[in-house]
């Protein structure tokens, strides 16, 4: 089994707390594809600039809050309005857009607090990469 090496860049934002959602702060996972894509069959063309992993969510003590059960399903035509751009900003590297954006949302999304499409636009807003 071979060793899996990609640059990772961690961007956080911290939040006030509440006693409904457990979500201290924000990492703003982005990857540069052209490292990540060295080791793994990725779709092509390549993306040549950073890209959006996803926006994890973490608790006061900075574990990761993942996998809760009180956000909605997704939903991928809640997407529509952004779609085009979040192709650009948060492309599935090597696997179907869908599918990466399905499972950020069932892994991260559904803990935020938000709808898909809140938070979908969100990660857009802290990371306006724009083609």
């Amino acid at each position: 089994m071979g060793r899996k090496l990609f640059f990772l860049l961690v961007l956080e934002f911290f939040l006030v707390p509440s006693t409904e959602n457990p979500i201290f702060g924000y990492k703003l996972v982005l990857v540069w594809p052209n490292t990540f894509c060295q080791n793994t069959q990725c779709n092509t063309p390549i993306p040549q600039q950073f890209t959006i992993h996803g926006l994890w969510g973490y608790d006061s003590k900075s574990n990761n809050v993942v996998n809760c059960d009180n956000g909605p399903a997704f939903d991928r035509s809640l997407l529509n309005p952004i779609e085009k751009q979040l192709k650009f900003d948060m492309p599935g590297l090597d696997r179907d857009d869908e599918i990466h954006w399905r499972h950020q949302w069932n892994k991260h999304g559904k803990c935020s607090g938000m709808s898909v499409f809140e938070y979908f636009k969100e990660i857009q807003n802290f990371c306006p990469l724009q083609s």
